[in-house]
């Protein structure tokens, strides 16, 4: 007999567990109950989803929203909550059609109270980590959500089919007769509509992961990327880096249930990986964004715009026979394969023209993408929306001053290329904003949002921009001061192990220490910058031994490479043509240990960091972008993929970033260390001792 198990729930790797309505045996083939894993996976959801719409009339009485939340994983009860904003949105609109005036005006006052006790919430300093990301994912949503409905009184729109409503997803409760498992048509399934283009909601469990701020330009890129879908296309979303051409797309796929799977391309791809790759999307009905598209190899590309053809081929098949022929036989692959396609499946390709080491798409394949330009986000609307879900009350006015700050440092302080002011620098920032404010709860929010902007961002800061920064500060902060925060116990511990190592306790030494250690708390790729002989290395390893004192209990381990003693292939590993054998690479072999705790590490390691002491160039540094980002995860051209774990962290450090693209520099906090921060006097008095 076969050994077999029970599936009795789920558990996403943010930690939230969904226990199932009915328990699964593993038994028999695997590719036979891998399959009743995913049915079980959307039945439990479906479940789940009816249940909790059934007790939303609740909302307004014994059991309010914000309390309701907590009975339903974060997935259905956002999609429960964007259900009934558009339920009640249409029946205002009803209500305006048969003469009462006042109808949206109160559903706007109804969503502004449940936003205001949500955000009331979120500010509980004892609040589980789970359940914030639960109530902020919900706040970006609703914020959302009131600033169309704000709009439609604003503008007096008084019919469902104006523009402005018929551009937003729109989730709503019908049965569905195409579901085989239901015949009987005993449950409602969630549809989701925006323009002319409709789904039914897959059901993919997506875990606790959050949502984005839904701004103007996201409007536009769903509506691209559904039209694309709905002319049987594939969509280009293109752009300067961090504009959130990925994550929107990845966004979009968790509005619609459905898993996003994300490939990090380069120029070591094949035609033969990448078909392996469109055989298994076109198979699950997953999407697949490949990111930097255009730094494939452009005799790959060729073949790829067949490979592409053939699978939208067959959805045009599909569509035509009303889903009754699914199959079609898979060409330009290592061997024609007959497979069967999933009529969710897409295609979605990223790019930043222009930058180094991009080709240019050839006409075949550009003509089966519809583009969507994304190039200038709205950062205001984005900073309110992240500061009000963070928990601040004049998120409004805080985020013209933030922004005004941003905008005034990129045309004022000198043009390192290091510095960032973009949309990853200003999500980190925030972050760490919201921490402070739940941290400080007796200080104003004005005090606090300074605070955050100094601290965090003064590590990066040249010597000769420093003067102007910290005046830019007091101009939009004024008569404002505040100390900043001593760790005592990490200054105590890094001047201890200073000690140890025969190394001078100096001021702007510790520092950098703690410097070092706030950005690695909110990024988890950094990028140490100075001129060789200030004290890089010895920061990073004074931090690491500090951490791994008793005192501290954070045992951190680390392993360092060069990035440039060895080729692209070595690093990341390659398949031999001939044998096709994968042969691991350095980086994948450090990845993969430190992932599983192989070899010399273990779960008892708090803090893993991969260290890279080399210069930083886009040949073998692009090929991290996804591990960089917020996918944390080193994607193979073997087609594995290693995700990156809580405590792993990357360290880059160089002496600066002249040949990294904007798409590398945005990815990392930096810390920078100027000549006088350390300076040559700790050098004289370890000689002198």
């Amino acid at each position: 007999m076969r050994p077999w198990r029970n599936v009795v729930g789920m558990k996403a790797k943010d930690g939230e567990i969904v226990p199932w309505t009915n328990q699964l045996k593993l038994d028999g083939p695997v590719e036979v109950y891998m399959a009743d894993v995913e049915a079980g996976m959307q039945r439990t959801l479906v479940a789940i989803l009816e249940k909790a719409k059934s007790t939303t009339e609740q909302w307004n009485h014994e059991h309010p929203r914000e309390i309701w939340l907590e009975d339903y994983n974060a997935q259905i009860a956002l999609l429960t909550t964007q259900i009934i904003w558009t339920e009640e949105t249409i029946s205002a609109f009803e209500e305006l059609e048969s003469g009462a005036e006042s109808a949206m005006k109160e559903n706007l006052e109804r969503i502004r109270r449940r936003i205001k006790k949500l955000i009331e919430r979120v500010r509980d300093v004892d609040l589980q980590m789970e359940l914030r990301v639960k109530i902020i994912t919900i706040i970006t949503v609703d914020v959302h959500g009131r600033d169309i409905i704000d709009e439609c009184v604003a503008r007096k729109i008084q019919d469902s089919t104006n523009f402005l409503w018929a551009r937003q997803l729109k989730f709503g409760m019908e049965k569905n007769p195409a579901k085989k498992d239901d015949p009987k048509m005993e449950h409602q399934y969630c549809m989701v509509t925006i323009c002319d283009w409709l789904t039914w909601y897959s059901y993919e469990y997506v875990g606790n992961c959050g949502r984005l701020v839904i701004t103007p330009l996201t409007d536009r890129c769903y509506i691209t990327l559904t039209q694309a879908l709905n002319l049987l296309m594939g969509a280009a979303p293109a752009g300067p880096a961090g504009t959130g051409k990925t994550e929107t797309t990845k966004d979009l796929g968790r509005a619609l249930g459905l898993r996003v799977v994300v490939y990090n391309c380069s120029d070591q791809m094949t035609y033969k990986t990448l078909a392996q790759i469109f055989m298994g999307l076109a198979q699950s009905g997953f999407w697949g964004c490949f990111d930097e598209f255009n730094r494939i190899a452009i005799e790959v590309l060729s073949v790829v715009s067949s490979q592409v053809k053939n699978v939208l081929d067959a959805l045009i098949v599909y569509r035509q026979t009303n889903g009754a022929k699914t199959g079609f036989v898979f060409k330009n692959a290592e061997q024609d394969e007959d497979i069967h396609v999933k009529n969710t499946v897409g295609f979605f390709i990223t790019m930043n023209p222009g930058y180094a080491g991009r080709t240019e798409l050839p006409e075949n394949l550009k003509a089966q993408f519809r583009y969507c330009a994304m190039v200038v986000p709205d950062m205001i609307l984005i900073c309110e929306n992240m500061l009000m879900s963070e928990g601040f009350e004049t998120a409004k006015e805080l985020a013209k001053k933030f922004m005004t700050l941003y905008e005034l440092c990129k045309s004022l302080l000198s043009g390192q290329t290091h510095y960032d002011w973009g949309l990853r620098a200003v999500k980190s920032l925030l972050r760490q904003a919201g921490a402070l404010k739940r941290a400080n709860l007796d200080i104003a929010e004005d005090l606090v949002l300074m605070k955050a902007l100094r601290d965090f961002n003064i590590a990066k800061i040249v010597q000769a921009d420093v003067d102007i920064f910290m005046g830019l500060i007091d101009t939009l902060f004024p008569n404002m001061e505040v100390d900043q925060a001593v760790k005592a116990e990490l200054r105590e511990a890094c001047a201890e192990t200073a000690i140890k190592a025969n190394l001078q306790t100096d001021t702007g030494y510790i520092l950098k220490c703690e410097q070092l250690s706030d950005i690695l708390e909110v990024r988890h790729s950094v990028f140490l910058i100075g001129a060789s002989g200030l004290g890089k290395s010895a920061v990073w390893k004074n931090l690491a031994e500090a951490q791994s004192l008793d005192a501290m209990d954070l045992r951190t381990i680390w392993q360092q490479v060069d990035p440039k003693a060895v080729s692209s292939d070595e690093l990341c590993g390659w398949e031999n043509l001939k044998t096709k054998e994968w042969r691991d690479g350095v980086l994948s072999s450090m990845f993969r240990n430190m992932n599983k705790n192989l070899g010399k590490f273990n779960d008892t390691q708090k803090c893993k960091w991969v260290v890279f002491d080399g210069d930083v160039d886009p040949e073998w540094i692009e090929s991290l972008n996804t591990v960089m980002d917020d996918n944390k995860v080193l994607t193979l051209v073997s087609n594995e993929r290693i995700p990156l774990t809580p405590e792993m962290r990357l360290l880059i450090e160089v002496s600066n970033l002249r040949n990294a693209t904007p798409a590398t520099v945005s990815r990392g906090g930096v810390l920078f260390i100027n000549e006088a921060d350390i300076g040559w006097m700790p050098y004289y008095e370890s000689w002198r001792s």
